[in-house]
């Protein structure tokens, strides 16, 4: 018994399987421990502010040993509220397997959750989504076996689902190599962050028309800016109003990047290599009617005339001040817009982009500009 005791650190304690009681513990950290320790951290969730669990790793748990936290004698506990407004969890099956009977009802104050590798997370947590009222953080990282929505035959279309995390500010998926389908972002998301998903094919859920819209851009691309105006105008084009960072890395299945907000004032792509077309919501912004270019260096050869009047347009957001797209081969075909207030620009190993033209006069806020067909750390 630790009657004072507030923070509590085990870290890399092999053998240690029981804790002790301690009623005002409010900071909880366990790095590297048992799964066996799981069972006593219900003792402590009444007083928690942040925990962070993170247990050695262990191969898939079945479904027998996916275990609820909630023990039988302490429901009447569950009648209040946690305190608890961080959590960061590592290999935690048990609070997402099949058998998990968590009230994350209870969680009201959560902000910031983090899940890393959890390998029974099949399927977003939309029960645990609706719950999270608070949440202003979510990081998912190194679950394998998440691929999406669950694919139930009554399921609605990802346009009719429900907005959970009304609240989120910042969301960052890394390594998830299954995941396919996103869930629907809330429209307070200011700040994703998505590496490492290589078959993830839509950064804000399913998009209608986005296999057609593909299939066009390869075939034709003088027809590609009527397909992005048209897919930009649909019903699924009001997406994030607030945010203003997006970082995609690794992303090697996604296609294309449409209807991105107005909003954004910082991109950076880096080794997405299937992306064709990158364009921003159409819905008020009307295309300038004249553009300036910009000079091409000596390894920027001019296009000849029929390539110019083929070539795709890529419309970036109207207050972006920073754009880094990193290592995408063949991506970014044809013309990239430039707004005004752009101040830095980074274009490194992008052999299919072929002119940069400013929406309106010169780019006079530009600080930092680099230019590359082949990045070359000698150059």
């Amino acid at each position: 018994m630790f009657p004072e005791l507030e923070k509590l650190s085990v870290q890399k304690c092999p053998k240690l399987v029981a804790l002790p009681k301690a009623p005002k513990l409010s900071v909880f950290e366990i790095e590297d421990g048992k799964q066996e320790i799981f069972h006593c951290v219900d003792r402590y969730l009444s007083s928690l502010t942040k925990l962070t669990l993170k247990l050695e790793h262990t191969e898939t748990t079945s479904e027998a040993e996916c275990t609820s936290i909630v023990l039988v004698d302490s429901k009447e506990k569950w009648n209040k509220k946690s305190p608890l407004t961080v959590v960061e969890l590592g290999c935690c099956n048990s609070f997402f397997g099949p058998g998990a009977l968590e009230p994350w009802d209870y969680f009201v104050h959560l902000e910031k959750l983090e899940i890393d590798r959890c390998d029974v997370l099949v399927h977003w947590p939309e029960k645990v989504f609706q719950s999270l009222v608070s949440l202003r953080g979510l990081v998912i990282r190194n679950c394998k076996n998440l691929t999406g929505y669950a694919q139930a035959p009554l399921e609605p279309l990802a346009s009719e689902r429900s907005e959970h995390l009304r609240g989120l500010e910042s969301l960052c998926l890394e390594n998830c190599p299954s995941l396919v389908e996103m869930f629907n972002v809330p429209a307070s998301l200011k700040k994703m962050t998505i590496g490492g998903c290589i078959k993830l094919e839509s950064i804000f859920g399913k998009q209608q028309g986005m296999a057609e819209l593909v299939q066009v851009s390869s075939s034709s691309e003088a027809d590609v800016p009527t397909a992005v105006s048209e897919l930009s105008s649909s019903p699924m084009n009001h997406f994030c109003p607030c945010l203003e960072y997006l970082g995609l890395s690794g992303c090697g299945s996604l296609p294309a990047v449409l209807n991105l907000p107005p909003s954004l004032k910082d991109i950076f792509i880096a080794g997405c290599n299937s992306i064709q077309v990158l364009s921003c919501q159409l819905g008020g912004l009307q295309k300038p009617e004249a553009t300036t270019s910009i000079s091409r260096s000596p390894i920027m050869p001019e296009p000849t005339a029929a390539a110019a009047t083929a070539a795709r347009e890529h419309l970036l957001p109207p207050h972006l001040e920073s754009l880094s797209i990193l290592n995408c081969a063949g991506m970014l075909g044809g013309t990239l817009r430039l707004p005004a207030p752009l101040k830095r620009l980074d274009i490194i190993g992008n052999s299919g982009l072929t002119s940069l033209e400013c929406l309106s006069g010169e780019l006079e806020s530009l600080v930092v500009y680099h230019h590359a067909i082949h990045y070359d750390i000698t150059h």
